[in-house]
């Protein structure tokens, strides 16, 4: 006669076999989808210590421009800024102004041109129709890279109140 033998000890080892195949096989499926989701390339930024400081500012209603004064105060040169404006100093600011003369930026509300370390640089905007008064401006410089795109500076923001830039 045959004896039957018991194979309880097999069945278990194959379920745990199994059992661990298919938590790796999630874990990698989750770490796939993961990594796809989640942007892990690191951002590119300025070096710290690049900053810049509004000097004076002018309106001038006859000729519709508002006028700042740049000042880099930082430790490393930028390649122009980009600039927002806004007729509620509660509110963030939302108008792009078009720079006028050399190194402008269009209706982007960005100036390009190289503002070297301690040096002071005098941009002039065309006022913007939607605004009779700037109350508030943020200024943002960049840097551009090899490609020559612009890559912005968010530790060297600035935001001001202004006080009497109205334009009649």
């Amino acid at each position: 006669m045959i004896k039957i033998q018991n194979k309880r000890g097999v069945s278990e080892m194959i379920a745990y076999v199994i059992l661990i195949a298919i938590a790796i096989g999630l874990a990698i499926a989750v770490f796939s989808w993961l990594k796809d989701y989640a942007n892990i390339t690191p951002k590119i930024d300025c070096k710290p210590g690049t900053s810049i400081i509004l000097g004076d500012y002018n309106c001038s209603a006859e000729g519709r421009t508002f006028t700042v004064n740049i000042k880099n105060n930082g430790m490393f040169d930028v390649n122009g800024i980009f600039m927002m404006v806004g007729n509620n100093s509660q509110r963030q600011p939302t108008t792009r102004l078009t720079a006028v003369g050399e190194g402008q930026g269009g209706s982007s509300g960005y100036y390009i041109g190289k503002i070297n370390v301690s040096e002071n640089q005098t941009i002039s905007f065309l006022k913007s129709y939607s605004l009779n008064e700037i109350q508030i401006v943020q200024i943002q410089p960049f840097i551009l890279d090899a490609k020559r795109k612009k890559i912005l500076c968010e530790q060297g923001i600035i935001k001001e109140n202004l006080v009497g830039c109205v334009f009649n």
